[in-house]
């Protein structure tokens, strides 16, 4: 009898499993995104970093805008905020206090708003009380240098609509051919369907530069240095 029960149970669990399907989420939101970021830099060693990021996410027109806080050990603070195009394939990172605008190529990977074909899911879960929600997790791999990063991401999402609530990375970003280990977590929250204001988001400011990877300031040495975007690993949702 107990052998039964074990076969049902791994039947169930199979069965389970084969009728999960990746799925999509909304195309524009606006949302919050906390994490925390480390990895292990060649030179200094270990290094860790709070994250925060709020903004506008545009998977339609492939634009996204949004502002951006890190957190450094000491208890400093770097605020700015990146408007990233990837249609015209370029995005800004602003300091609007000094000023300051900096054009450059646009960071890969492109967020995407759908839990890739070749995803695997992994679990499902609740979250609440009685009234809770369901959820999957799924994960997939990045491999270089088809991906700028190599490793496996972790994705949760609610299982009734796949909005995007968690996800963890592990594994490796590259400065040139050297492996730098890096890991990083994060959380959505304040998530609302549509961009109500885009402008605000995704209008580049007069004072920003035309040229690919030059840069404009008010006050170029009270600019404080700009954060490794690739280290920072920008929001990840699926």
């Amino acid at each position: 009898m107990m052998f039964k029960k074990i076969m049902l149970v791994a039947l169930l669990a199979v069965v389970t499993a084969s009728a999960k399907k990746p799925c999509c989420g909304p195309k524009q939101f606006m949302a919050g995104n906390g994490g925390t970021v480390g990895q292990v830099d060649p030179d200094s060693g270990p290094q860790g970093f709070f994250t925060y990021q709020y903004g506008a996410f545009d998977y339609t027109n492939r634009m996204f805008g949004y502002n951006m806080s890190v957190t450094y050990p000491n208890g400093t603070q770097t605020n700015i905020k990146l408007i990233q195009k990837y249609g015209q394939g370029y995005q800004y990172i602003i300091l609007e206090e000094f000023q300051y605008c900096q054009k450059q190529p646009v960071t890969k990977p492109e967020p995407i708003n759908c839990i890739p074909a070749n995803a695997t899911w992994t679990s499902s879960l609740f979250i609440g009380g009685s009234k809770g929600l369901y959820a999957d997790s799924w994960t997939y791999n990045f491999v270089y240098p088809k991906d700028p990063i190599e490793g496996v991401i972790v994705i949760q999402v609610f299982e009734s609509n796949c909005y995007p609530f968690g996800t963890a990375f592990i594994g490796d970003r590259f400065q040139g051919q050297t492996r730098v280990p890096m890991t990083s977590s994060g959380g959505l929250l304040n998530m609302t369907i549509g961009i109500p204001d885009p402008d605000a988001w995704f209008t580049v400011p007069s004072f920003c530069p035309t040229e690919m990877n030059t840069f404009k300031t008010r006050e170029e040495r009270s600019a404080p240095n700009l954060p490794n975007l690739d280290f920072f690993h920008l929001p990840q949702f699926y």
